[in-house]
């Protein structure tokens, strides 16, 4: 199984119906052709000087594990890859205040995903922290620059990408292809009931079946063919030279669909007056989501809800002994596990992979 990359230490279940906020330059044609159906607005940082300044008012701690598994009839060895990497707010006290999470769906060689998973992070991370770009921009400026290094390889890999960035009180998702992410807000972990928000979509499948894509492609100029662009599904990817000069630039595209939340106005929906809240980032490739719906993982999740309530509580209450390898988020894991034993029950012949993180980001009062 690959390993995850370490700096320092309604459920719907077709496109889903995103809540968040999309990148400026897909959410005119995203609304217009009525996909995603429901829309909700949020309210992002006007700019990095205001999200630098708000993640310097919240604590946010966070864990992440995952699981993988390679397709079941063998045909070629794993080409999922995944990454967790993480920035440091200041050294002496080495408080998190950024970190990014991915799944890739790596395909004809992992050569690509490989190079994303390498890449990704510190280029993100040098683009927001030196260059002040917003997360967006710094994943759109990160894939060009990926993937002029993979066309100097001569490699026809290629790979989809969900990458998933949380910057203080703030959740984004840049997302090429058809791997999916969701966020789960959790209710309080001393709480009577064990209970969640409503599922927030962070992304949409971007591939040829889709009617959104579709009508993109034929703006730049081709067609789909049989679900297809010349023999490729995903319609946004790093790589697939092969494709690509076979088409007008842009068909295959490298600009990422980015969307965002408030993880503590998600939070406060169903516990207004929480100091902190906690939350399970789900991050899948396409061999999870073709057989396993939100509605899955939900169940899977409540089987466990114990554990899962003892990793808030160690997160909402974390300090300066905070252990990223406390044995607490083993629940993370296993969740991942029997997340891709199902899709493989259901007949999933593709890689499976699956990576979870809990999030708890705290403010210094509850109206903070």
């Amino acid at each position: 199984m690959p390993k995850i990359h370490r700096t320092s230490r309604g459920v719907p279940v077709a496109e889903p119906s995103v809540r968040g906020l999309l990148a400026p330059e897909v959410a005119a044609s995203s609304a217009a052709s009525g996909n995603p159906s429901a829309i909700e607005a949020g309210v992002e940082p006007k700019g990095v000087k205001e999200i630098l300044e708000e993640s310097n008012k919240v604590d946010m701690y966070y864990m992440c594990r995952a699981y993988s598994e390679e397709n079941r009839p063998g045909y070629h060895a794993n080409e999922d890859r995944f990454y967790c990497e993480e920035h440091v707010r200041r050294r002496e006290s080495e408080q998190v205040d950024m970190f990014i999470v991915g799944v890739l769906d790596g395909h004809d060689g992992a050569m690509a995903a490989d190079m994303v998973a390498d890449q990704l992070p510190s280029v993100v991370f040098n683009q927001c922290f030196l260059d002040k770009k917003k997360v967006h921009e710094a994943h759109v400026t990160a894939f060009e620059e990926i993937e002029k290094g993979l066309l100097k390889t001569g490699s026809t890999a290629g790979c989809c990408a969900n990458s998933c960035v949380v910057w203080g009180r703030y959740l984004w998702c840049a997302n090429l292809g058809d791997c999916r992410a969701v966020y789960i807000p959790l209710n309080s972990f001393d709480g009577s009931t064990f209970d969640t928000g409503a599922f927030c979509w962070m992304s949409r499948d971007l591939k040829a079946t889709a009617p959104y894509e579709v009508e993109r492609i034929r703006s730049c100029g081709w067609r789909v063919s049989d679900g297809r662009v010349e023999g490729l599904e995903p319609t946004r990817t790093i790589g697939d030279f092969d494709v690509k000069a076979k088409v007008p630039k842009g068909v295959i595209s490298i600009v990422p669909e980015t969307r965002m939340i408030d993880i503590i106005a998600e939070g406060r929906k169903k516990e207004k007056d929480a100091r902190s809240v906690q939350g399970i980032l789900v991050q899948g490739t396409d061999g999870i989501w073709d057989c396993v719906s939100g509605q899955d993982i939900l169940n899977i999740i409540k089987t466990k809800q114990k554990s899962v309530r003892q990793l808030q509580q160690y997160l909402a209450t974390a300090g300066k002994d905070f252990d990223p390898e406390h044995q607490v988020a083993s629940v993370l894991e296993r969740i991942a596990g029997d997340v891709v034993t199902l899709a493989l029950t259901k007949g999933s012949s593709d890689d499976c992979t699956v990576i979870l993180t809990c999030v708890s980001v705290g403010t210094p009062a509850a109206g903070g």
